[in-house]
C-alpha cells in the first residue's frame, strides 16, 4: 500500500502552518502592489476572533488551572501524564484551538481526574 505522502507534509507541519497563517492575517502582505488580507484556511484552523479565543481560553483555564495548581503541575506536566501532545493541551488552555480530539479529551480529563463532559469545549 503507498503512503499518502501529502498527509504527513501535513500533519509535520500542521501546527507551524496554522501560526504562519494566523500571522499573516495579522499582518497582511502585498502582491503586485497589492494588499493581500485572505487565506483560505482549513475548517480546524487556528481562531483569529480574538474575543472568541479569549472567553474560550477563560472558560477552560477556570477548570483546569486550579486542578493543575492543586496538584502542583504546570500544563507540560498535563502533557507528559496525559501522553498528548504539546500542541494539544496549549492550545487547549490558551482557546486557539476550537475542538481537541475525543481521544485527547478523554487522557487530559482522566489525569485532571474529571470526567470528559467535565472538560469546557
Amino acid at each position: 500500500m503507498r503512503r499518502d505522502e501529502a498527509k504527513d507534509w501535513n500533519g509535520l507541519f500542521y501546527s507551524e502552518t496554522r501560526e504562519w497563517l494566523a500571522w499573516l492575517l495579522e499582518n497582511p502582505i502585498e502582491m503586485n502592489g497589492n494588499p493581500v488580507t485572505a487565506f483560505p484556511l482549513a475548517p480546524d484552523a487556528v481562531e483569529t476572533d480574538a474575543e472568541t479565543v479569549a472567553k474560550r481560553a477563560a472558560k477552560r483555564q477556570a477548570v483546569v488551572n486550579p486542578i493543575l495548581q492543586r496538584k502542583g503541575w504546570k500544563p507540560g506536566r498535563l502533557v507528559t501524564e496525559a501522553g498528548v501532545g504539546k500542541n494539544s493541551v496549549y492550545e487547549y488552555l490558551d482557546g486557539a484551538r476550537a475542538k481537541i480530539t475525543d481521544e485527547n479529551r478523554k487522557a487530559i480529563a482522566q489525569s485532571l481526574d474529571l470526567e470528559t463532559d467535565q472538560l469546557p469545549d
